[in-house]
């Protein structure tokens, strides 16, 4: 019978085993086969040049599953060396050969490179930066009418003061000239709005929302807003050779002439009207203040022409801005323009000195000791008044020697009594 038992046991235990081999193998996870992938270890701006030493800084490799790895990636980041980045790469982002460029900027197909000249205060205080894209915004006074509108709409920045790349490590400096991706419509009629006097702003627009304003937005109703009676607008586009192939002019037809004009000699091109602009020698920290002997400072600042429409709203005559601070801080070549300076800030008033509190008089004490049957007392007496006295206590475990003898000129100490007595008055 415990033979029997025994085979019984054996049986068992080696059925649990078979079920407990069977169960882990139910329950593996299958094996993915991964490679290592080359992925940015850190955020990097469009436009970034890439050497042999940056490699430890913007790349690393990872491990991926085989089934996810995108086509055309560079296998290794020596790929990336001595190129540039045509978008900006997040980190943990697989770089793909067509994001590398040689040489400076590359434009997009069938645009052109388009600058602006703005302050910081009008580039959107100096927050966009390559690679972002902004709505160029305009008001402009056409028939006593002030009228602001959008004349281009998602424009890609290139570059901010002729910079492809903005180190996050350094100081923001100020803004000058901003670059965008443009066709030549979009560039003819910013001139236009410039020769209409418009004043522009950059609206930096919110990478991940989508409006529907982009699809309502029309370029040619634009130059309708530009023109009026006076002065009609019109923007020509000119094809190879000089031929006209594509235009949009807003002009009102007039009725032809019957006979044709006489030839008229060209009349030669007048040179563009200039202007002399102090603009600064040196970088100039914020909260500078222009005062005369700074101004007049050749070091500082120095002078050139330029056209009167370049220089826009600069300010030709420093001393009408003398005792003004600087709000933002003036580059080096940057003109002062009304919106970098402000009033000073006002000066605080030095504290009132503090008022010490005169020390109270000491008042002269005098005590009194009163025996009785069953023991003595001493109570002390103040002089409040000259010649008034009063009960301030008594005065425990202690003996004064003054207690027997009167004062000078006060009359008797009071006649012993058990009871003290609240005020004791010396004639």
């Amino acid at each position: 019978m415990k033979q029997k038992n025994l085979i019984l046991m054996v049986v068992a235990v080696g059925c649990g085993l078979v079920a407990a081999f069977l169960t882990s193998q139910m329950n593996a996870k299958p094996q993915v086969e991964t490679v290592d992938v080359v992925v940015a270890a850190t955020d990097i701006p469009v436009g970034v040049g890439i050497g042999k030493e940056d490699l430890q800084k913007y790349f690393k490799t990872k491990k991926v599953s085989k089934d996810a790895v995108p086509t055309d990636i560079i296998e290794s980041p020596e790929e990336a060396v001595e190129r540039r980045l045509s978008r900006p790469i997040r980190a943990e982002e697989t770089i793909s050969r067509k994001d590398l460029m040689k040489g400076g900027i590359r434009l997009p197909p069938g645009k052109q490179l388009l600058t602006l000249q703005l302050d910081t205060a009008r580039a959107a205080a100096g927050l966009a930066q390559p690679g972002a894209k902004v709505d160029v915004l305009a008001f402009v006074s056409l028939n006593n009418k002030l009228t602001a509108m959008p004349i281009l709409t998602n424009m890609l920045i290139l570059a901010v003061n002729g910079q492809t790349t903005i180190d996050p490590n350094t100081q923001a400096t100020a803004v000058n000239t901003v670059s965008f991706a443009a066709d030549r419509k979009q560039g003819l009629v910013l001139e236009l709005a410039k020769g209409r006097g418009c004043q522009m702003s950059l609206l930096l627009r919110n990478p991940d929302e989508v409006t529907d304003n982009d699809k309502s937005f029309n370029i040619d109703e634009v130059i309708t807003l530009l023109q009026d009676d006076k002065n009609p607008a019109g923007v020509a586009l000119a094809g190879e050779g000089g031929r006209k192939t594509d235009a949009v002019s807003l002009t009102k037809p007039e009725t032809p002439a019957p006979t044709p004009a006489p030839e008229v000699a060209p009349t030669p091109t007048p040179k563009p009207e200039t202007v002399r602009v102090p603009y600064a020698l040196v970088d100039i920290k914020g909260g500078t203040e222009l005062t005369a002997d700074l101004i007049a400072d050749e070091t500082v600042f120095g002078t050139r022409e330029l056209p009167k429409d370049v220089a826009g709203d600069a300010v030709t005559d420093l001393s009408t801005v003398a005792g003004k601070t600087l709000r933002s801080g003036l580059g080096k070549g940057q003109w002062v323009t009304p919106g970098l300076v402000g009033d000073p800030l006002p000066k605080l008033d030095p504290p009132p000195p503090p008022v010490t509190k005169a020390p109270e008089p000491v008042r002269p004490t005098r005590d009194v000791t009163v025996h009785t049957g069953t023991g003595s007392k001493t109570f002390r007496y103040e002089e409040w008044a000259p010649g008034r006295w009063r009960l301030v206590g008594e005065v425990r475990g202690q003996a004064t020697a003054e207690s027997a003898a009167p004062a000078p000129d006060a009359a008797p100490a009071p006649k012993p009594t058990p009871t003290p007595v609240p005020e004791q008055r010396v004639d």
